[in-house]
């Protein structure tokens, strides 16, 4: 089983939009992943999968990011007390990644 992490963006009116990663969701993958993403590709990416369930296998460097292929799921809370994903990972408006583990009080900046 793997690690979950949720993903976010942050929209222009302050409200957010996201998807649960099913696996590998380690800052250290998920970090450079989403660096390489930048704001434009990764609300692209969670549109897509929030349309397919969610993300299996997120590897957008190597082309070969897979989704999960079942019911629209989207996430539109990250600081939901409910989220049960390991990692949670958003990107602001201005292209930085703010990060947690989901027991956290605190985010982390890249």
């Amino acid at each position: 089983m793997g690690t979950r992490c949720d993903i976010y963006v942050e929209e222009t009116d302050e409200s957010f939009v996201g998807v649960q990663c099913f696996y590998d969701g380690y800052p250290e993958h998920m970090l450079p992943e989403l660096d390489f993403c930048g704001y434009k590709m990764l609300r692209d990416y969670i549109i897509v999968a929030g349309s397919k369930g969610g993300i299996r296998l997120f590897y957008p460097s190597k082309g070969q990011t897979e989704f999960a292929g079942t019911l629209p799921y989207y996430v539109y809370d990250p600081h939901s007390k409910n989220n049960d994903a390991d990692f949670i990972y958003v990107m602001k408006n201005n292209g930085k990644v703010t990060w947690k583990e989901r027991a956290d009080k605190s985010w982390k900046t890249v």
